[in-house]
């Protein structure tokens, strides 16, 4: 059933929208769960994040929360 005062295209945007976001917080909690440094209390209030604010938390997590690599790292130089 579709909205009288709604174009069809709308529903299908907020279709995509939604996916995205779904997407977006897997990929953030894949990354959290694969992540080495999350342990004891800073992994829990990081899942609470991505999980409790749907978009926001997700993009936090993967900018802020996950870190950046140091160049000189194990894992860039061990190819």
């Amino acid at each position: 059933m579709t909205a009288p005062f709604l174009p069809a295209w709308y529903d299908m945007a907020w279709t995509v929208v939604a996916l995205a976001g779904l997407v977006l917080s897997l990929v953030a909690l894949l990354a959290w769960w694969r992540s080495p440094r999350m342990v004891g209390g800073l992994a829990v209030v990081w899942a609470v994040v991505i999980l409790a604010l749907p978009v926001i938390g997700p993009v936090f997590y993967l900018t802020v929360g996950r870190g950046r690599r140091q160049v000189g790292s194990a894992d860039a130089t061990s190819r």
